[in-house]
């Protein structure tokens, strides 16, 4: 299974046809309909109803989908892990600095150290977390002072920036990218500032 394969999907997933995703993407739409085709092949199911004007998810996509957006999430997470940490000692053991998350509605706020299902209005505390990931629709995230990285799948999200260099991951179209107060921020995937 490849990657760009699951960012082919979730791009089709969300724009609703091969040509939208593939000017998205900045790839051929035939590209996308033969890479996916491979995917469908691989999994054993079809992904997408293929019509004149466009791409429907079947049922099989639409059960698919959910843990493609969180796996695409831990990967910018390690990914960003790598980055951050590509100096570090063979053997060295640190406390958990990341955290993922799969929901909707939820707000991750590492300035305050919490995390809120605005649903249930169940709050989480969190203590050095640098690194958040999401995986719902509709979820803010926001950087405190520090080095941090907000990945989110889903549509809809905000993520807003810290005051120091922070990474914004975005895999789905339809989400808000904020820059901190110093602007030190990175952008990555279907969205930008």
């Amino acid at each position: 299974m490849d990657i760009s394969d699951l960012h082919y999907f979730t791009a089709a997933a969300d724009a609703g046809s091969f040509s939208s995703a593939g000017k998205a993407l900045g790839r051929d739409p035939s590209t996308l309909s033969r890479r996916i085709g491979g995917l469908e092949d691989e999994l054993g199911l079809p992904l997408f109803e293929r019509r004149h004007g466009g791409v429907l998810l079947t049922s099989g996509g639409k059960a698919v989908l959910g843990h493609v957006r969180r796996a695409l999430a831990e990967i910018n997470l390690i990914k960003a892990a790598a980055l951050k940490n590509g100096a570090a000692t063979v053997g060295e053991v640190g406390r958990q600095t990341a955290l993922s998350y799969t929901g909707d509605n939820l707000t991750v706020n590492l300035v305050s150290g919490r995390a809120t299902d605005n649903a249930t209005g169940v709050t989480d505390t969190l203590i050095g977390i640098t690194e958040v990931a999401v995986a719902g629709s509709n979820d803010t995230l926001i950087a405190d002072g520090g080095t941090d990285v907000l990945s989110a799948a889903g549509s809809g999200d905000t993520l807003i920036g810290g005051s120091a260099t922070t990474t914004l991951v975005s895999n789905a179209g339809g989400n808000t990218l904020e820059a901190g107060t110093d602007r030190a921020v990175a952008f990555y995937g279907a969205d930008s500032a």
